[in-house]
């Protein structure tokens, strides 16, 4: 009897029924544009801060010396502390849980370059690369050998490709294509270079050749210095991470970099707090539509209401027939609203990021709660009114 009732009043009552379905396209949609607008927003917003470098540092916590003369101390000096490359790559794969967009590990230290003392980097280029997509570099990034034993034959006359900082380039007098031969106490290594590395910071003073060939002339097989971290900061928080990394590798040392992590959180902050304040904009304006439609109804119905409650239709019942209303209305507005709404926000992701937000899953769920109790909590009032219907009077005409 109750679907009967609610079918033949939604059939009956088209255009009040189209303005409560509209109500909630409009809300639907916003709310599924807004959301996926929010999912994505923030992974293309850290996607683009994180293009500034690396926001978590991994270093190797080294030991303290105390030099000096007699009585005479200078202070205490940290001696370079190493950390295993295989053991760092396990622990990230197991702590990083998907947030690490990128790591690349560097070995530091010194060789002769020309009877010139150099700072010297070794890097797996490809990772160096997508951590630090900001370096400007003359030239063509050098390649990753699979491999450099004793004697590296890694180039046409066994040269190993190199990159090295304009700063120091221009200092040795060297360029793109040249060979050189670098030294640590008695092992030596034939570079050519391929790029110049400029960026404003300590790289442009520093040699960069592969890790492999790094370890082998430094006699580090196996170690790194530190590792430059990108990490997401859309799920949890920069420091809980860094935290994560400390406790699953014993001596090492993880630290946030304050500004590009500050800017990052700040930014998404922002993101979600406009979300935030759109929706409820959206859903106010809704909800409006909503209980005006619901009022006008009430008050179309009034005799209906007084009949029903004679015939011995009880509040419940009564209520539930105009919740029901709104619940349907909201149930065809959000579906409509969702596909409207991943339109939408592909839209607005192409003429801003020009590239296309996909639609997100999460986003149906949210739409379907928010909208169907956006239309009940605008009926709240209309329903009580109705209740308030005396059917006495009604049918008297009073």
């Amino acid at each position: 009897m109750f679907s009967r009732v609610l079918t033949t009043s939604l059939r009956r009552s088209k255009s009040r029924v189209g303005v409560l379905v509209l109500a909630a396209l409009l809300a639907g949609s916003l709310v599924t544009a807004l959301v996926s607008l929010s999912f994505g927003v923030e992974r293309k917003a850290g996607r683009q801060l994180r293009a500034y470098g690396a926001n978590i540092i991994l270093s190797a916590a080294g030991e303290a010396a105390q030099p000096g003369v007699g009585n005479l101390k200078f202070g205490p000096v940290a001696e370079p502390g190493y950390l295993d490359e295989s053991r760092v790559t396990r622990a990230l794969d197991a702590a990083g849980r998907g947030e690490i967009a990128g790591a690349a590990p560097y070995l530091d230290g010194s060789v002769t370059v020309l009877s010139t003392q150099v700072s010297v980097a070794g890097v797996r280029f490809a990772q160096v690369k997508q951590v630090s997509p900001w370096w400007q570099v003359s030239g063509a990034w050098a390649e990753d050998p699979v491999s450099v034993g004793p004697s590296p034959a890694t180039g046409p006359q066994g040269e190993v490709a190199a990159m090295i900082g304009t700063k120091i380039a221009r200092e040795l007098k060297l360029g793109v294509d040249d060979v050189i031969e670098v030294r640590a106490g008695d092992r030596t290594e034939r570079l050519r270079i391929v790029g110049l590395v400029e960026t404003g910071a300590a790289e442009d003073l520093t040699l960069f050749l592969p890790l492999l060939a790094a370890q082998r002339i430094l006699d580090l097989p196996g170690l790194v210095s530190r590792v430059e971290l990108s990490a997401s900061a859309g799920g949890r928080s920069l420091a809980s991470i860094a935290a994560e990394l400390d406790r699953a590798i014993p001596g090492s040392q993880a630290d946030v970099v304050g500004q590009i992590a500050q800017a990052e959180s700040q930014v998404l902050q922002k993101v979600r707090l406009l979300v935030g304040l759109v929706a409820v904009l959206v859903l106010v304006s809704a909800g409006l539509a909503v209980a005006n439609t619901m009022t006008a109804s009430v008050m179309e119905r009034t005799k209906e209401i007084g009949l029903l409650k004679a015939l011995g239709a009880e509040r419940p019942w009564v209520a539930a027939l105009f919740f029901g209303e709104a619940i349907a209305a909201g149930l065809v507005g959000a579906f409509g609203g969702y596909l409207l709404g991943a339109a939408l926000a592909a839209l607005i992701g192409r003429l801003v990021f020009s590239a296309a937000i996909p639609p997100s899953i999460a986003a149906v769920p949210v739409t379907i709660v928010v909208t169907v109790g956006m239309g009940v909590l605008a009926s709240l009032l209309p329903v009580r009114r109705a209740l308030a219907v005396d059917p006495a009077l009604t049918l008297r005409g009073e």
